[in-house]
């Protein structure tokens, strides 16, 4: 499964000249496999190894305060004070979870920060993955209710008002700790890096060669680190998610792990891979896990009125689908393969 996220995103990196030093490091955090990789003239004294270890520390505070997989973080503590008491967390962790809940309000829930019971319900790709029974899911849908998560700017403080919800960062969290981790480095003078957090990527400036960073989106229907798009990225950030990710299979049924939280069951959409660009990675994250729930057009609608968000739809039909904007800039992607075919988006009456 971790070879797979970091796999979904293919990144041609090389130079084509002139010097540069390259410090790399990668690590398993956050669930999944990070690397991140800062480039530099060879002329420039830099200290990469130093700026590593300052970037890995920041994405393990992070996960030392969202992880719902460790009883003594933050986001534990307010999950196990549910229909209790508010939990005062600190500064960052309000931040975190009051962006989750602002793409809530954006997306009408699409994107539900309060989704962990269900994540738990179906436990896909843990030991415990299973198909739960109608009963089961009539009986979860009521502790969903983004809505009534109570959160007090003013003492910092989240409570989850029912017995039994929870919360759960994982579809935003690696895109907010890639925006902290762009932030730390530009702040040390960095101006090329590549940060990928599980197939969340996240450039600063262009490449070592002073080109822009070209990343391959993979081929649902292939192997891995075949893709069928690439894409030109500068100071940016892309997100892609699908059902190809993590699943399992039962009695000839798929079952994956973009679930939608008003029917409790993995959404059903024609959508077989969705891509996000943007210069926000925390945004991207969010809005490809909505995206995919919101299906095609609700979901161009949607992008089509953000500034600095753009998104590229594979459907199961084999056509390709884009907001305006990027369709238009063709020198920002290439088709990897015939098999599929651009359409240009045309929405539906309102």
């Amino acid at each position: 499964m971790l070879c797979a996220c970091v796999l979904s995103l293919c990144v041609f990196s090389s130079c084509s000249g002139g010097k540069v030093q390259e410090f790399s490091r990668t690590e398993l955090m956050l669930g999944t496999v990070c690397r991140i990789t800062i480039t530099a003239p060879e002329s420039k004294r830099f200290d990469g190894d130093s700026a590593l270890e300052a970037a890995f520390a920041k994405i393990a505070d992070i996960e030392r305060r969202i992880s719902r997989l460790s009883p003594d973080t933050e986001l534990s503590r307010i999950n196990a004070q549910a229909g209790v008491a508010p939990v005062v967390v600190s500064e960052d962790t309000f931040k975190i979870i009051s962006t989750a809940f602002d793409y809530a309000v954006l997306t009408d829930g699409a994107f539900n920060p309060a989704i962990g019971p269900l994540v738990s319900l179906w436990g896909i790709n843990t030991e415990n993955e299973n198909i739960p029974t109608e009963e089961d899911i009539s009986q979860m849908l009521p502790l969903l209710d983004w809505r009534s998560v109570e959160l007090d700017e003013a003492a910092r403080s989240v409570f989850l008002p029912v017995e039994g919800m929870s919360l759960d960062l994982g579809g935003i969290g690696k895109g907010y700790a890639a925006d902290e981790v762009g932030t730390l480095l530009r702040e040390r003078g960095v101006s090329s890096a590549l940060i990928n957090l599980g197939g969340n990527i996240l450039v600063i400036g262009s490449r070592g060669d002073g080109q822009p960073w070209r990343i391959g989106v993979q081929d649902p229907d292939d192997d891995r680190g075949v893709y069928f798009l690439s894409l030109t990225l500068t100071d940016g950030s892309i997100v892609t998610s699908g059902p190809y990710e993590r699943f399992f299979e039962q009695d000839g049924v798929v079952y994956h792990h973009i679930l939608d939280s008003a029917t409790g069951y993995p959404a059903e959409t024609h959508i077989a891979s969705v891509s996000l660009l943007g210069t926000s990675s925390t945004a991207a994250d969010a809005l490809s896990t909505a995206t995919f729930v919101l299906g095609l057009d609700r979901s161009l609608r949607l992008l089509e009125s953000l500034p600095d968000v753009d998104g590229v739809f594979l459907l199961d039909d084999g056509t390709v689908h884009m907001t305006d904007a990027l369709y238009r800039d063709t020198d920002r992607w290439r088709i990897a393969t015939d098999q599929y075919r651009i359409v240009r988006f045309q929405p539906l009456p309102r």
